[in-house]
Order: structure tokens, then C-alpha cells, then sequence
């Protein structure tokens, strides 16, 4: 398996692990905490995650790294 395929797949572990983690917790928190403020409080670290992950990607990609730009004949 290529290295580059790594990362991917450990991204996706580790999403399914909070992912099933976190019902669990809501769970035993649902009997103090209103329904509505621990939905938002788990969108918010979903968000928190996503943005911590972006801020990786983008610390580790050098100046050569961005995509191609899309043109008209790519659109045909």
C-alpha cells in the first residue's frame, strides 16, 4: 500500500471512532443539558475538528502544492 494512502484511511478510523464515541456521551449528558445546546455543542466540535485538520493540511502543503485551475475547455 502506497503511503499516500495512509493518511485517508486513518482520517476515516479516527472520524468513525468520535463518531461512535460520541453518542454514548450525549446520551449521559441528555438528562442534564438541553436537547438543542448539545446538538450545537457537537456540530461545534465537528467544526473545531475540521478546522484543526485544514490548518495541518495547509501548515504541510508547500507554495507548488494548489490544484490546476479549471478552464473553459474543461467544462465542454
Amino acid at each position: 500500500m502506497n503511503r499516500s494512502h495512509i493518511f485517508p484511511i486513518l482520517l476515516a478510523l479516527f472520524a468513525a471512532l468520535l463518531s461512535g464515541v460520541s453518542t454514548p456521551l450525549a446520551k449521559l449528558f441528555l438528562g442534564e443539558v438541553d436537547p438543542l445546546l448539545l446538538a450545537s455543542f457537537l456540530y461545534l466540535g465537528c467544526g473545531f475538528g475540521v478546522l484543526v485538520i485544514k490548518i495541518l493540511q495547509r501548515t504541510g502543503k508547500s507554495p507548488g502544492d494548489s490544484e490546476a485551475d479549471i478552464s473553459k475547455a474543461d467544462i465542454k
